[in-house]
């Protein structure tokens, strides 16, 4: 939603995205469609546009006014891309809602038009007329999801529910990360589940057993329900992840190209190295992650359980590199603030500085992948699957 240049006509037509929408159930839409209209409610977007309207309606020669105006006008919006609770939805919710008309009105699009139209200065500030029909585009979005929530209240859709002291971290696989292939989907949800169950057993002594909270089709996406000290293991383990599949999309790409220019021992060697390093770089993490969580397990059992991880973390890379993510749910965001993990170290990264991460990493990912052609570069090496 960038404005053209003053004086141009603004085209606020919906540009949808061809993507195949993914499949979501009613209970997850109610949560999607509460989260915009309180948004809006609480962050008062459409008086943002009300104010921004009206400065360029009235247009003074007192060009430090208008200067004043603009930047309370620009400091509000700031506020409103810093605190919209869409800022930290995972990544695959966001694809769904770019493939829907109510993307061009999420609110932090909405506030980055109005940063991008207020200029300072008068000569250059879009006009209101523009700042209007944004406004009337918004309201019309506000108000057709504030409908959905009713009509879905009415139809007694219950939100998801998570326990107690818990949060819901969601694990999404696209079909290219299996290839519609029954066994290698389960085989990839068991090497989640081993993870969530490792971690919950070092954190809480095995008082907390991971509980399904979620699941949807089309593009496959099953959220477990942990303890924030299992969610937090799970987010650190899944940020530093995503640091080591770009750190080998850049390592396995330069093997790639030595094997399409037939040096092939070269290859073979780079390789090696490159597989030694990943491990090294997996296992440091996994070592970091359980040193900056509290356990009251023997030191024995401490090391079976960041064995199991360690393994696990080796498959779950590479999904990763293909479009795999976890993350936390959007219902669990609510209860972030109230809910602390026990850590040993106190300057460690909170969980939603997790989820802020995660997020910019995975695009960050995936960018490196669609310019490497990365897919499948880190299955390099695995041996292909017998065919009949």
């Amino acid at each position: 939603m960038e404005p053209r240049h003053h004086g141009e006509k603004y085209d606020i037509s919906y540009k949808i995205k061809f993507r195949r929408v993914r499949t979501m159930i009613a209970s997850r839409l109610l949560q999607i469609a509460s989260d915009f209209v309180n948004d809006y409610d609480k962050m008062k977007v459409d008086g943002l546009l009300r104010e921004a309207a009206n400065l360029c309606s009235n247009r003074s020669a007192n060009n430090i006014h208008f200067a004043n105006q603009s930047n309370q006008i620009r400091a509000q919006a700031d506020k409103i891309i810093a605190s919209t609770r869409f800022r930290s939805y995972p990544k695959c919710y966001l694809d769904f809602l770019d493939t829907t008309p109510i993307s061009a009105s999420l609110p932090s699009r909405v506030a980055r038009f109005v940063k991008s139209g207020i200029t300072g200065n008068p000569t250059t500030t879009i006009s209101s007329n523009e700042f209007n029909e944004i406004a009337n585009v918004a309201r019309a979005a506000v108000a057709e999801m504030r409908n959905l929530v009713n009509t879905l209240e009415r139809m007694n859709v219950e939100r998801l529910a998570i326990p107690e002291n818990s949060l819901s971290v969601e694990f999404f696989l696209p079909r290219t990360g299996f290839d519609n292939s029954v066994f290698e989907y389960l085989g990839l949800n068991e090497r989640v589940d081993s993870i969530m169950i490792a971690l919950s057993e070092f954190v809480d002594n095995d008082n907390h057993k991971p509980e399904l909270i979620f699941t949807s089709t089309t593009d496959p996406i099953i959220g477990f329900g942990v303890s924030v000290g299992a969610a937090y293991g799970v987010m650190r383990l899944i940020s530093g992840l995503l640091d080591i599949a770009k750190k080998s999309i850049d390592l396995f790409s330069s093997i790639r190209m030595l094997r399409e220019n037939s040096v092939a021992n070269t290859a073979k060697d780079m390789q090696d190295v490159a597989e030694a390093l990943t491990k090294k770089d997996i296992e440091k993490l996994v070592d970091d992650i359980f040193r900056s969580l509290k356990s009251e397990l023997s030191d024995g059992r401490k090391n079976e359980l960041r064995n199991t991880v360690t393994i696990h973390a080796e498959a779950l890379l590479i999904v990763i590199a293909d479009g795999a993510t976890i993350s936390l749910s959007p219902e669990s965001l609510t209860r972030l603030d109230s809910l602390k993990p026990d850590l040993t170290i106190a300057d460690a990264p909170t969980l939603a500085q997790l989820q802020l991460e995660s997020g910019s990493k995975t695009r960050e990912l995936e960018l490196a992948v669609q310019t490497k052609g990365g897919h499948g570069l880190l299955r390099i090496g695995q041996k292909e699957p017998e065919k009949n």
